[in-house]
C-alpha cells in the first residue's frame, strides 16, 4: 500500500499564501474605488489599509494638504506673476476644483504603503501620457525631488525643488513658461529660504536680481537690474526682512533716478520722492514712523489755489485724481522751497549789506577820534552823514 506524501499540499499552500502576500504590495486600486479614513487609504470596505498603487488620484487630493508644497507654489507664483489661472490649473499645482462638475486637469498614480503615500508619484493630464508632475513621498510627506512640467511636455520644466520630510530643502529652480530659460534660482533649508537668491531675464539670460536670505528673511543688499544685467533699477538694504535706510529706483532705459525713500525699521521715515522719465518731480510726501505728515500751511494754501483754478477752468463733473493731486503737492513743495530760499537770500544780502555799512561807519568814527581825540563827541548828524558816505562807497583817506 502506497502511503500518500502530505508534505506537497503543505508546501503548495504555503507557496500560494506567500504569493498572495507578495501580491498585496503590487495591488492596483483605482481612486474611485478607494476610501480615505483618518488620512489612510482603504480598498472599498476593507478593514486593513491599502498597500500598492493608487491610480487616477486628482492632484489636489495628493497635494493640497501638503504645507511645504504650498510654500513652493507661492514662490513660483511670486516669481511668475503673469501665470494665468488656467495655466496654473492645467499644471495641477493650484486652484484645485472643488465642484464635481468641473473636470480634474491632472491625475496622479502613486504608491501607497499601509494606507499612506510612500514612494514615487507621477501625475499626468487626463487620458494622455503628458506628465505634469513627478515627485516622491515618504511616510505621507513629500521627500525627494519634485519636478513640475509645463503643458508643452516632459522636456520643458517649469520648476524643480528638493524636499525633505515634507518641507522644501535644497536648491529650487524656476523656468520661463515661454522661453524655458532659467529665471530664478534659490535655496531652502528646512522649509525656509536660505542663502543667495538670483533672478534672470527670460530672454537675455542676464542676472536681474540678487539678494540674500538668512533664516527665511532678506538680509543685506537687495538689487534689481534691467534686462542688460548692468543698469540698476532698484536697490535697498534689508535687515531681518525689513527695509532699512535709503531705497532708490531708476529708469531701466536712461538710468535716471525715479524714486527715493528712507526707512527706519521697515517704516517710511523722511521724504519720499518720485520723478517721471523726464526727471520732473511728480510725487513728494513726508513720513514719520510710517505715518504721512500733513503738508505745511504754505503748501496747503498752494493746493487750494490749484483746486480753485481747476474747477474754474474745467468741467465741474471732473474730479482731481490722486495722481494729479500728488503732482500738484510736489510742485507746491518745490515752489515753497524756492520762495523760502529766495527769502533767505534776500535776508542774507540785507544782513551782509547792513554789516558792511556798520563797519564803514566804525572806520569813519575811528578816523574822527584819531584827528580830534578820544573824548570828542560824535553827533547823530555826523553818524548820518557817514552812513550816507558809506552807501556811496566813500572811505576815510
Amino acid at each position: 500500500m502506497k502511503v500518500p506524501n502530505c508534505r506537497y499540499p503543505l508546501i503548495l499552500s504555503s507557496l500560494v499564501a506567500a504569493l498572495a502576500l507578495a501580491g498585496c504590495k503590487g495591488d492596483v486600486l483605482d481612486y474611485r474605488n478607494a476610501q480615505i479614513v483618518n488620512g489612510k487609504v482603504y480598498a472599498g470596505d476593507a478593514n486593513k489599509p491599502f498597500s500598492g498603487t493608487l491610480t487616477n488620484v486628482p492632484s489636489g487630493i495628493v497635494l493640497e494638504s501638503q504645507s511645504g508644497f504650498r510654500k513652493v507654489v507661492a514662490s513660483i507664483e511670486r516669481v511668475l506673476p503673469a501665470l494665468t489661472y488656467d495655466y496654473v490649473r492645467s499644471v495641477g499645482i493650484d486652484y484645485f476644483p472643488t465642484d464635481l462638475r468641473i473636470p480634474v486637469p491632472v491625475y496622479c498614480d502613486t504608491h501607497v504603503d499601509n494606507g499612506i503615500l510612500d514612494g514615487n508619484a507621477v501625475c499626468k493630464a487626463p487620458n494622455t501620457d503628458n506628465v505634469r508632475l513627478e515627485m516622491a513621498f515618504k511616510g505621507g510627506r513629500p521627500d525627494g525631488q519634485l519636478t513640475i512640467y509645463t503643458p508643452d511636455g516632459v522636456s520643458q520644466k517649469l520648476a524643480t525643488i528638493a524636499f525633505r520630510d515634507g518641507e522644501p530643502d535644497g536648491r529650487q529652480e524656476i523656468y520661463s513658461p515661454t522661453t524655458h530659460r532659467l529665471v530664478h534660482a534659490s535655496n531652502w533649508t528646512k522649509g525656509a529660504p536660505e542663502g543667495q537668491e538670483e533672478g534672470f531675464d527670460e530672454n537675455t539670460g542676464n542676472r536681474i536680481l540678487i539678494a540674500t536670505y538668512v533664516n527665511g528673511q532678506v538680509n543685506g543688499p537687495f538689487t534689481r537690474y534691467a534686462a542688460d544685467g548692468k543698469q540698476i533699477t532698484y536697490r535697498a538694504i534689508f535687515v531681518n526682512g525689513k527695509p532699512e535706510g535709503t531705497e532708490e529706483t531708476y529708469d531701466p532705459m536712461t538710468g535716471k533716478l525715479t524714486g527715493r525713500a528712507e526707512y527706519t525699521n521697515g517704516l517710511l521715515n523722511g521724504t519720499v520722492k518720485r520723478w517721471n522719465a523726464d526727471g520732473k518731480l511728480v510725487y513728494e510726501k513726508d513720513y514719520q514712523n510710517g505715518q504721512e505728515s500733513l503738508p505745511a500751511p504754505a503748501v496747503t494754501a498752494c493746493l487750494d489755489r490749484r483746486y480753485t483754478a481747476f474747477y474754474r477752468s474745467g468741467d465741474l463733473r471732473e474730479n482731481v485724481n490722486s495722481e494729479q493731486r500728488n503732482r500738484w503737492e510736489a510742485e507746491c513743495k518745490e515752489e515753497s522751497r524756492g520762495s523760502a530760499s529766495s527769502t533767505r537770500r534776500s535776508e542774507s544780502a540785507a544782513t551782509t549789506s547792513s554789516s558792511d555799512d556798520e563797519i564803514c561807519v566804525s572806520i569813519w568814527t575811528a578816523a574822527f577820534h584819531r584827528e580830534n581825540g578820544d573824548d570828542a563827541i560824535v553827533t547823530a548828524d555826523q553818524l548820518g552823514e557817514w552812513r550816507s558816505w558809506c552807501k556811496d562807497g566813500k572811505r576815510p583817506s
